[in-house]
Order: C-alpha cells, then structure tokens, then sequence
C-alpha cells in the first residue's frame, strides 16, 4: 500500500499528482448519493440527456480545479430536493487518487443557505421551477486535503484532469477572456507558482482599480499609484512569463495533435500576445524581462488609467491568439476547423499537463465525439488511447464502433442512478 501524501508536501511548489480512483458524490447536482470506484483504461458512460452524465464529469473536474466548466455559481451545485428538504444542505464531493507519489484525498463540501425566498408557510414549492421556488442565496465552501482543512490552491492539481465539451468552440470563438481562462485552468494544474501570483495579482488589481475611482474623484493622488504598481508588477511578471513559455510548449503538442485531426492539410499554432501598452507582441523569455515591461506599461499608461477608472494593461487584457495556416480561427477558419483546432488545445493540454506533472490527467469527454465526422472521431479516439484514464459521455453509446467498446467499461446514468450497463444493476 502506497503511504498517503503529506499535508507537508502539498504545501510546497511542487504538485503531487494522482490518478482518481474512487468518486462520492452527496447532493450533488442530480445526484442524491454514489459511491463509485472509477477504473482505469476507458470508461462509456451513457444515459438520455439532462440524467447526470455531464454531472458526473463536472464533479471530477471540480475535484481536479474546484472550478466548474459551466458555472460560476457555487449555489447551482446543490441538488434541489435537498434544498427544498433541508434548511442548510450539504453538497460533498470527494475522490480518492493513488499515484507514483503515494495516496491521496481531496474533499469538497459546500453548505447552502437558503435566502428565505419561495416560502410557502414551513415548505419549499413543489415544483423546482417555480419562479418563487428555492432559491440559494450563498454556499460556504470547505476544502479538504488528505483530511486536512486546506486552501483551494493546496487542492488544484492533486487529481488533474481536462475537461472536452462542445463548449470548447467558445475558447475559439469567444472572447479573449475565455482564452485567458483556458490557459489559466491548464496552468493552475501545473504551477503552483503561477497559481499564486494569479490570486494575489486578482487582488491588487481590485485595489489599484479602487485608486484610480479616488483619483478621478479627486481624493487621490497619483503619487500613492507607485506603491500599487510596484505589487502589479511583480504578481503579473510571473504570470505572464508562465504564460510565455506554457504557450510556446502547448502551441507544439497542439500543432501535432492538430496535425492528426486535420490530415495534416492545415497546421495550427498558438500565438501569446500580451497587452504591455506599446501596442506591440511583446516576448516574454523571464520573470525579470516580463516585470521590467509591465512596470513600464503601467508608468506609460497612467494617464489613461485616470481616465478611465480602471486598468488598462497587464495579464488580465492578454490574448491568445489561436491561428490556422497563419489566419485567425475565429475570423476565417471553417466550423470543422474550428471545431478541430479546439480539440486540439484540449489534446496539447492534456499532454503538457503529462509533461510538467509526471502523471498523467483523468480525460473526460462530455458527448464531444457526436459532433464529429468519423475521420475525425478515429484520430480522438487514438489521441486518447494513450492516457490512462479516459471517460466518455454519449446519449448514444452503440454508435461507438465494436471495437472501441469491447475494451471499455461501460455505465449508465438515469435521474442521477448511476447503474453498470451491462448488468444493469447497483450503484
């Protein structure tokens, strides 16, 4: 038996990573209760839509980041029949992971308070969606590590994983936030460093931001921007020069897994263009390269700051820029393109996660492959056969070809049951 990982050595840069093996689930989302043991290799998960399919992976994903891929909003977590049921419900969402490094355990609680709202005398209303009906005001969130009370950034990383949805044409199309996100989440995983300065650098933005209100309403002065600056600086300077080289790394493993996807007619790259106020691309080799250009852009750009309220440079207005055959995805490429040039971040993610921790992420794959050409569905198929675990959602599992679901393990997934398909019985 592998020893469990201390609570010394998960407080400390280095992340160490395990594989999940066992999956409990309390009020969470559709499901009531599950206690499940998550194997390796392939696992098919199939069931109707709106049954839990896209819960279960959520769950394993939330574990992995303590970060929703379709959420913001803690609140939505808890299952409805226990906020209806109960004054404060307890939403639990823990795994159990092993790895080269030991054992390991990550547990998230969340407790709701209910807002008072859609009382009907003692009762919730019968019907959820009822426009008066529960309605969570806030969750409180508890995390813990091996057992131990512990922070989220402790916890992110410990059981990694990535996430494919046919969201993913977002990162594509999308706003430049939803690339800063998609690169945060992947670095988060892998660099507590990064992981750091990025709480921090949120923070102080918020204050330097509440300066320049006082500023433009006179009850500042400009001078007091200095002391701020300083601390922008040396939170962005490790972002963006983690953002720097992440990128060079995954625009290499995206361009070859893109190169399978597209029958090497087309070849993606990944360009990472940070907004330092100069109007130029800059590159970014060091933290102290990347500090130097962020202190300059804040000092330039302080006049438009005042303007504006708010700041204008620094990691939070980077972009990434996402290209096929050197033109913009978004702006030119065709929807197949698009569509593979996403998963083909998801596949470089995937394999710098590999790279930087040793160990290998939990793949998950909510009904992605439906949307693909079967040329397309035979190079994800093969990308993914090399990881150690994979899990498929499908609404239409015997579609897969036999020989694909020969080697999985399939389950199946009703009102939030989670049952073995081929026996059809037990959680």
């Amino acid at each position: 038996m592998r020893p469990l990982l201390t609570s010394r050595g998960l407080a400390v840069d280095l992340i160490l990573a395990v594989l999940l093996t066992h999956l409990s689930l309390t009020n969470f989302r559709n499901y009531r209760q599950l206690e499940i043991d998550v194997p390796s290799g392939t696992t098919l998960i199939g069931g109707e839509n709106a049954q839990g399919k896209t819960n279960f992976l959520e769950a394993i994903y939330l574990l992995a980041t303590t970060r929703s891929p379709r959420t913001s909003s803690e609140a939505d977590f808890v299952n409805w029949q226990a906020a209806r049921e109960e004054e404060n419900p307890i939403t639990r969402v823990a795994g159990q992971g092993t790895g080269a490094a030991g054992r390991a355990e990550v547990e998230i609680a969340l407790t709701g308070r209910p807002s008072g709202r859609g009382r009907r005398g003692d009762e919730w209303p019968d019907e959820i969606d009822d426009p008066a009906g529960p309605q969570l005001l806030s969750v409180s969130k508890r995390i813990r590590v091996n057992g131990i009370p512990r922070r989220a950034t402790d916890a992110i990383g410990v059981m990694p994983s990535v996430f494919f949805s046919t969201l993913d044409m977002d990162i594509i199309c999308g706003s430049p936030s939803l690339r800063r996100r998609f690169l945060d989440l992947m670095l988060s995983q892998v660099d507590r460093p990064y992981l750091g300065a990025l709480t921090r650098y949120a923070r102080v933005l918020q204050q330097r931001n509440a300066l320049l209100k006082r500023i433009q309403d006179g009850s500042a002065s400009t001078s007091e921007l200095d002391f701020w600056d300083g601390e922008i600086a040396k939170e962005a300077a490790v972002i963006v020069a983690g953002r720097a080289s992440a990128v060079l790394a995954l625009s290499a493993k995206a361009t070859e897994a893109h190169h399978a996807l597209a029958s090497h007619r087309e070849k993606l790259s990944l360009r990472y263009q940070p907004r330092l106020g100069d109007g130029a691309e800059a590159t970014v080799e060091t933290t102290d390269e990347a500090r130097a250009r962020v202190t300059a852009a804040l000092r330039a750009g302080r006049p438009r700051d005042c303007g504006a309220g708010m700041t204008l440079v620094g990691p939070h207005r980077d972009e990434l820029a996402v290209l096929v055959d050197g033109a913009s995805a978004a702006a030119f490429a065709s929807r197949a393109q698009q569509r593979s040039a996403a998963l083909a971040l998801r596949l470089g993610e995937a394999n710098l996660i590999t790279g930087r921790l040793g160990e290998q992420p939990s793949i998950l794959l909510d009904d992605v492959l439906s949307e693909l050409d079967r040329r397309r569905q035979e190079a994800v198929m093969e990308a993914i056969s090399r990881f150690s675990q994979v899990l498929v959602t499908s609404a239409e599992p015997e579609r897969f070809p036999g020989y694909f679901r020969q080697t999985a393990f399939e389950l199946r997934v009703e009102a939030g049951v989670m049952t073995t398909a081929a026996s059809g019985g037990g959680e």
